[in-house]
């Protein structure tokens, strides 16, 4: 359900009752540049314990991906838990291919400081964004625990400190055309043009899960949208 702002002003917004912004109204009609929703998932109808409906889910041994009422239960989540230093559990979510930009925001919040968290935005199996979490960044540089993003030579850039049990916005602004991303933690630009894993022509999905970190990982994933 969408409840429509219909005064004559640029600023008015068409918004879900999830408090997603697709559309901005001027003088009460939908602008012809709309922005284009692909996902939006926020997990608050799923079944609590259950996996989410909609993706594709792989847990290796000891791993899960569940929707859990956390933070409450009417704010549901996606949950990963994952105690195998050598196995991951991942959920996908597909989309129609788009070779032009596209936004992705999710909200995520982790309760250990456990390395490998993944959030990817691929074509296909080839990984354009790398998301990670880690105090042990490939290539070296920064030790501070947080997100970093993996470049086009395979080494890890910081973004973002993460202190565990705070939810944190990300926002991703990839771009086929130039093979690049902008990246935002909280609203604030933290990478600008960060080269992508892999060059691709389009894309068509995302992907969260866990990493093989040698520690207990909980990590939460919520408000999901996808739009172009």
């Amino acid at each position: 359900d969408y409840i429509a702002v219909t005064e004559s002003r640029p600023e008015n917004v068409l918004r879900s009752q999830g408090e997603f912004a697709w559309a901005s109204l001027t003088h009460g009609e939908l602008a012809s540049t709309l922005p284009v929703p692909l996902v939006a998932e926020i997990f608050d109808s799923m079944a609590t314990g259950a996996a989410p409906t909609g993706w594709t889910v792989t847990n290796d041994a000891s791993t899960t991906c569940t929707v859990q009422n956390i933070p409450s239960s009417t704010d549901k989540s996606m949950r990963f838990t994952d105690s195998n230093a050598n196995g991951f559990s991942r959920a996908t979510k597909i989309f129609t291919a788009q070779t032009g930009p596209i936004t992705v925001e999710w909200r995520q919040r982790q309760d250990q400081q456990s390395n490998w968290n993944r959030s990817l935005i691929q074509s296909g199996s080839t990984i354009a964004v790398e998301l990670y979490t880690t105090n042990s960044p490939v290539g070296g540089g920064s030790t501070t625990y947080g997100l970093y993003y993996r470049n086009a030579s395979g080494n890890d850039v910081f973004v973002n400190a993460l202190a565990v049990g705070t939810w944190y916005d990300i926002r991703v602004v990839a771009k086929p055309a130039s093979d690049t991303a902008d990246i935002y933690v909280n609203g604030v630009l933290r990478a600008t043009n960060a080269p992508f894993r892999n060059a691709v022509n389009s894309l068509d999905r995302v992907l969260f899960g866990t990493g093989g970190s040698t520690s207990q990982t909980a990590l939460y994933i919520d408000e999901v949208t996808v739009v172009r």
